[in-house]
């Protein structure tokens, strides 16, 4: 199965970018764009030039990808353009790939008044609100992952369901914005520059878009940073890899934004900070136009008060992991035994501590550890297949949210 893009489309315009080759490889078996100036061959290729493929980042910017020359192979009375690849991998652990070239941390962190970042003033998990008398819910959100016509949010279903016992995400998730906690920063690329005047504030439009960003910012003034500076710090990279935390290709249509097959990270705060929940298959539909500080974008809802919409995909592993990860550093009412973890990272099933009581502890800690552990993880079956082999393997999740534009000044050269 294919996971579908969730999106609609915009006026007839398709959201994937068609223009990339079907197939990638690095060993010449590249499909490519028909257009002019490269050879042809067979009798199907007859008047047929294929086009040399431009200089790109590799899928997970670790590398960038040269084309020398684009082919014109036909199959019977068919034909298929087929492009040579080579790539220059970046220096591991210190660069990653961004516009088409290795650069380091350090030059990426480089200030400049011209990059266009928005901060997010709100982030509220969808399907939170309690059903209408005809049920529907009100603040369903936000994508339908599975092509079955309905929309996936199987993480905000559990946290609505649970909040006696995990406490209100949205509460928290305020709190966490207002004080610092949960910041998380994105730069758009790929915008036309613009001059002051009279189309100033007309509705954006770009037909490739790349959106990057950070779990790790802090606001210069502790404040929920409308209109302060920024600062990266070294959890804005995804460890042990080149990669920001977050990150995601699309367009802009009329000043609505449709990104997709992007990947981040949200850093919880509170009562369990510095956890980290991976979600893959991002996406973002959202109405954006240039912010207050007349650089960076404004984000927010196509109709309505909710705001934009993001969403994606948490491995089932990447849940466990998190789970093992509140309760080892949330829950030192319970102890277990060597290299025995609370939750199975492969099954999924509860391992019974083999010291220490939490029934007195604090509700997860509860959940996690005690004879109900078995049934409060089966709570969390995902939903959604992501590769296509048959087995559920993620948990659809979707956030509403608002975001400001902001100013970001550098950031710290990550150490992993």
């Amino acid at each position: 199965m294919v996971i579908d893009s969730g999106l609609p489309e915009v006026d007839s315009v398709e959201i994937r970018d068609e223009d990339t080759r079907a197939g990638d490889t690095l060993d010449g078996s590249d499909e490519g764009d028909v257009a002019d100036g490269a050879e042809v061959a067979g009798d199907a290729c007859s008047g047929v030039s294929c086009e040399v493929p431009p200089v790109r980042c590799n899928e997970d910017r670790s590398g960038v990808v040269v084309s020398s020359e684009a082919v014109c192979v036909a199959d019977g009375g068919a034909f298929e353009c087929r492009a040579s690849e080579a790539m220059t991998a970046c220096a591991f652990g210190t660069e990653f790939c961004i516009d088409e070239r290795c650069m380091t941390h350090a030059e990426f962190c480089q200030p400049d008044p011209k990059r266009r970042w928005t901060y997010f003033t709100k982030l509220a998990g969808g399907n939170q609100s309690d059903p209408l008398p005809d049920g529907t819910i009100a603040d369903r959100c936000c994508f339908d992952f599975d092509g079955d016509g309905e929309i996936d949010n199987r993480l905000g279903q559990i946290f609505w369901q649970n909040r006696a016992l995990l406490g209100d995400v949205n509460e928290i998730t305020v709190k966490q914005i207002a004080s610092g906690l949960l910041s998380m920063l994105v730069e758009i690329r790929g915008l036309p520059e613009r001059e002051e005047g009279d189309g100033f504030n007309a509705p954006l439009n770009a037909e490739h878009v790349e959106i990057m960003g950070a779990g790790g910012g802090i606001p210069t003034n502790g404040a929920t940073g409308l209109g302060t500076t920024y600062v990266y710090n070294p959890p804005s990279w995804f460890p042990r890899t080149h990669l920001p935390r977050a990150f995601g290709t699309g367009k802009i249509v009329d000043g609505r934004l449709l990104a997709y097959d992007g990947q981040s990270v949200l850093r919880t705060g509170g009562t369990l900070p510095g956890l980290q929940v991976p979600i893959k298959h991002v996406r973002f539909d959202a109405r954006v136009s240039i912010g207050p500080n007349g650089r960076g974008l404004a984000m927010g809802g196509l109709s309505g008060d909710r705001g934009g919409q993001y969403g994606g995909l948490v491995p089932t592993r990447g849940f466990y992991e998190l789970v093992n990860a509140v309760v080892t550093e949330q829950c030192p009412c319970a102890q277990f035994g060597p290299n025995v973890l609370p939750v199975d990272l492969d099954t999924g099933e509860c391992n019974p501590p083999i010291e220490g009581d939490c029934s007195a502890g604090e509700p997860y800690c509860q959940a996690f550890t005690g004879p109900l552990c078995s049934a409060f993880m089966g709570l969390f079956e995902p939903d959604i297949d992501s590769d296509g082999d048959g087995k559920l393997d993620s948990l659809s999740v979707g956030f509403w949210f608002e975001g400001t534009s902001i100013e970001v000044t550098g950031c710290t050269v990550p150490t992993h």
